[in-house]
């Protein structure tokens, strides 16, 4: 905590003992914290201590795992550029799971835990490790009707088949 006086003429200051702190920003939540293996996601993280940089350059987002840094493309550390919303809400894209990897080049495999660290300046990153997870598109087998009526509100039922991470599947519950 910083102790804050104020001056008009620079020699009598005021004598209020009031402080002032800082705090570093934090992650509480990633949402969706399921994203599509083939294609971007847009990503929200939520938590507190956002502010507004003075250059939207600044603000960046950077994908790390339990095993430490990610290569995104083969360029490591994985860096993307984030958008500031609001002092709670940070953007950014998930990048499709190809397109990562653990540095020995080992592929990200489907139920990783995936962290989204966020950086206002410099390179200084949240460490929070709030996970998402990359899942396996589902196969949508058919419809159960051809067509139906215009304005009758029927039901439409899409078979499909889901593919959840068998080691993760108590997370998602």
């Amino acid at each position: 905590m910083l102790p804050i006086e104020i001056s008009f003429n620079g020699v009598d200051f005021t004598n209020s003992k009031l402080t002032y702190g800082y705090f570093d920003p934090f992650i509480i939540r990633v949402q969706p914290n399921l994203v599509t293996q083939t294609k971007a996601s847009k990503l929200l993280l939520h938590g507190f201590g956002f502010i507004d940089p003075d250059n939207v350059n600044d603000i960046k987002v950077k994908f790390t795992s339990p095993k430490g840094e990610l290569t995104c493309n083969g360029k490591s550390p994985c860096v993307v550029p984030a958008t500031y919303i609001d002092k709670n809400t940070v953007s950014t894209n998930s990048l499709p799971m190809s397109s990562l990897a653990y540095p020995e080049d080992k592929p990200v495999q489907i139920g990783d835990p995936i962290f989204a660290e966020v950086t206002l300046v410099g390179n200084l990153f949240t460490d929070n490790k709030i996970p998402f997870y990359y899942h396996e598109d589902p196969v949508y087998t058919k419809p159960s009707r051809d067509s139906v009526p215009n304005n009758l509100q029927q039901p439409i039922i899409i078979d499909t088949d889901f593919h959840w991470p068998v080691n993760n599947v108590d997370q998602f519950e």
